[in-house]
């Protein structure tokens, strides 16, 4: 009877075990849920933090789980803990960042421009913006497209310097949800003519989805949308929006520079470095919320004092912007790394990037306007030109050996 009573309570133990290893909970902010193993399979839900969820099967890097509500679906393992998180600060709605009277400051902060300038925004609707994300692609068609890549690759994989430069988690206030944010801020960018050219934009997120496939970001969402404009330059938004111009894609002479500005907007992200620069000027947002609140109170003001109060806030923002110039250049130097990093250990040629701003240097130089505020700065790409080549000296092997990718790159860009 004993032995009978000792296999029960045994038997009882293992069950309750096999039930806790059966539960997970989920750990980001903001946790996709997939209909299938890949961050490009459309969504079934987003689940915030906290919230539990039943392990069906693993498959990979992915997790087949039953949500609360029934539903069944995919997430990432970097998105679920066998704890239950702590419950962190509530978001804020992405509309605030959309509306007209917006703290400038703060956009500046968020936005991160290729050339370290940041995009010059108007009023914006998150609901416009959507039609524009998750643009469909299959598995065999990134397969297909990251094959085509190793047929030209003479390059090993570093897979080590890409963790050791995103080893240390970036410090911001929680307080600016990235998503929301992200959201609001990328509406606006929209706003300045999106290319109805399909095939292009299918092929520059084809490009960032390959330079993260193989790496611990493979979950994250990225998505890059051209914008119809002559002007070269590429920007970089909270939550995985990235923005290129027309004009920078004109710019590329093949497909590995093409990557090398996907990969640099990648970086900031990666790096978080908006939320950091927003958290740095959290004073200067107050200030600009404050006033904002103050106007909507007054009423509606005349033109011509919306045009000094415009131009004198462009004057101090860019004297602040002078100010912390070292701390901007920084983001540069490190999306830089991360970059190179990225393009090396997915096969393209890593000196894409030396090229690339080795070219708009020279542009730079030749088009300065001595009303931009820029004018009489320090040549920040032909520092960064120094730097970079010398980061590739020192990290890689074989330099020059990765992919171009030109003939794909010609077929596509038309």
């Amino acid at each position: 009877m004993k032995r009978i009573t000792l296999l029960f309570i045994i038997s009882i133990i293992c069950v309750g075990s096999t039930f806790a290893q059966n539960e997970l909970y989920t750990s980001r902010q903001n946790n996709y849920v997939r209909e299938g193993a890949g961050a490009y399979f459309d969504l079934v839900d987003i689940v915030p933090s906290g919230k539990k969820l039943i392990l069906i099967e693993k498959e990979d890097k992915w997790f087949k789980v039953k949500l609360e509500s029934g539903k069944i679906g995919y997430i990432s393992e970097n998105c679920v803990s066998d704890t239950k998180p702590k419950k962190e600060i509530s978001s804020k709605f992405a509309d605030k960042w959309s509306k007209s009277n917006v703290s400038k400051s703060g956009l500046a902060g968020a936005i991160k421009g290729l050339k370290g300038v940041s995009a010059k925004t108007e009023k914006g609707d998150p609901e416009q913006l959507i039609k524009y994300l998750n643009i469909p692609i299959s598995n065999l068609e990134l397969k297909t497209f990251y094959a085509g890549i190793q047929s030209e690759n003479k390059n090993k994989p570093n897979k080590k310097l890409l963790d050791k430069l995103t080893k240390y988690m970036p410090e911001y206030d929680p307080e600016y949800e990235e998503q929301q944010v992200g959201l609001g801020i990328a509406s606006r960018l929209i706003q300045n003519n999106v290319s109805d050219n399909k095939k292009l934009q299918k092929y520059v997120n084809m490009i960032a989805r390959t330079l993260v496939s193989n790496t611990k970001f493979f979950d994250w969402e990225f998505n890059v949308i051209v914008l119809d404009n002559k002007i070269v330059d590429g920007f970089a938004v909270p939550g995985g929006y990235i923005f290129i111009t027309k004009g920078a894609v004109e710019n590329c002479k093949d497909e590995s520079e093409l990557a090398a500005v996907i990969a640099h907007e990648m970086g900031h992200i990666l790096r978080k470095h908006g939320l950091q620069e927003m958290t740095k000027r959290s004073g200067h947002i107050k200030m600009d919320d404050a006033f904002a609140e103050m106007d909507e109170a007054l009423g509606e003001k005349d033109e011509e004092t919306k045009e000094v109060e415009d131009d004198l806030e462009d004057v101090i923002l860019s004297s602040y912007e002078n100010v912390v110039h070292q701390r901007l250049l920084d983001y540069e130097l490190e999306a830089d790394r991360i970059a190179a990093t990225l393009l090396y250990n997915t096969g393209y040629d890593e000196t894409a990037i030396v090229r690339l701003h080795r070219r708009l240097a020279t542009q730079q130089s030749i088009s300065n306007d001595i009303f931009d505020n820029n004018y009489l700065k320090p040549n920040d790409l032909n520092l960064r030109v120094g730097k970079i080549a010398e980061f590739i000296k020192d990290n890689f092997e074989n330099n020059s050996n990765g992919a171009l990718c030109l003939v794909r790159f010609n077929n596509n860009i038309k």
